[in-house]
């Protein structure tokens, strides 16, 4: 081959990338997928959260991811924590509202004794509703059952870390907080319309 056929070939064949080069590439490639299920996963979230307290007559508002920043590591007083499972994406979803929130929510059994069967119940309804959205996304997800702590001592047991989604709603009074803490990194969110949705639940008592 003479030195024109050779200057043909190197610029038309593949250039090897330095090793830096591949890496900052992956990087960049796993960081635009991380986003984007992130991005999924907050929508997911918030119309979850929304859903569920219009269907008991309360609409709420949901803050700005960077507004809810300083929330990251809070919960109100009272926290319900549910698990949940799946082949890739396992953690705990928290709920949590402040006092003045249990009375506007319509159906509530008022005796002060039952917010916590109600926080409960709530608890168990949106991981329902996220669950299902989920499945939309190819992400089956097997879950526990909602068990409540006080919100102080939840805050000790739990370091805060980068992998926690606080979500923070505002009804008329009070605060509502959700958390989804769970490692998003090697899960994807791919949507599918061929799959079809449960019914979602009314309330029932535990």
């Amino acid at each position: 081959m003479n030195d024109s056929n050779e200057d043909t070939a190197r610029s038309t064949s593949p250039r090897a990338l330095p090793d830096r080069e591949v890496s900052a590439a992956l990087a960049a490639e796993l960081a635009s997928g991380l986003v984007a299920t992130r991005r999924t996963l907050d929508g997911i979230v918030r119309s979850a959260t929304v859903d569920l307290f219009r269907d008991f007559g309360l609409a709420i508002a949901p803050l700005e991811r960077w507004q809810a920043a300083a929330d990251q590591c809070r919960y109100q007083a009272s926290v319900a924590v549910i698990d949940f499972d799946s082949c890739s994406l396992t953690g705990t979803l928290t709920l949590s509202l402040s006092s003045a929130v249990f009375p506007l929510i319509h159906g509530l059994q008022r005796n002060r004794a039952a917010r916590g069967d109600c926080l409960r119940e709530l608890t168990n309804q949106l991981m329902g509703r996220v669950q299902s959205r989920l499945m939309r996304h190819q992400v089956t997800l097997d879950c526990g059952l909602p068990s409540t702590i006080n919100g102080a001592v939840l805050a000790t047991q739990r370091k805060c870390t980068t992998a926690r989604r606080t979500y923070v709603f505002r009804p008329l009074h009070g605060e509502i907080v959700v958390t989804f803490d769970a490692p998003l990194e090697g899960t994807t969110l791919v949507y599918s319309s061929a799959i079809s949705l449960p019914a979602e639940g009314e309330m029932t008592w535990f």
